[in-house]
């Protein structure tokens, strides 16, 4: 059986918007449903569910800009904020028990040591996820570039 549903992961970058538009459209194409998720990684010094209150406000700002983007694009969507110690593993969790057919994942271009960074979430959840991944990298020169068209 062909899983159709989309699992957008969303950080509060400036790329979420765009993400959110390409997500809508796949989700439509498959005829799926479309679930945006915002992972607030908890520190092994706080228990796993710890209020973490300035964290949720801000990851309750970030789902309600992508809410309106969707809905702008006339686009439903169910979102969630997850407490998690482990980002990547979650992801792929909720992957799995959303039957999730494609995962979309934005990085914002990154360097360490002077060289590009993937950070550590994208390659753990490649490495793990059974269903297909799209990391969609912000571009070098963000400014005077159209926003993706889904």
């Amino acid at each position: 059986m062909a899983r159709t549903n989309v699992l957008l992961a969303v950080s509060g970058s400036p790329l979420d918007v765009d993400l959110v538009r390409l997500a809508c459209n796949v989700a439509s194409q498959l005829k799926g449903k479309l679930y945006v998720v915002h992972v607030l990684e908890v520190p092994r010094t706080l228990a796993i569910d710890a209020s973490m209150s300035e964290e949720s406000k801000q990851a309750d700002i970030i789902l309600t800009h992508v809410e309106d983007a969707a809905a702008k694009a006339k686009c439903s969507l169910e979102s969630e904020i997850i407490q998690a110690r482990d980002v990547a593993q979650t992801l792929v969790d909720e992957a799995e028990d959303r039957q999730v057919g494609l995962i979309i994942l934005g990085m914002q271009r990154r360097e360490k040591f002077g060289k590009f960074y993937l950070g550590t979430t994208i390659p753990a959840v490649l490495a793990s996820a059974r269903c297909r991944v799209w990391i969609i990298r912000e571009g070098l020169d963000e400014q005077g570039l159209p926003p993706l068209r889904g």
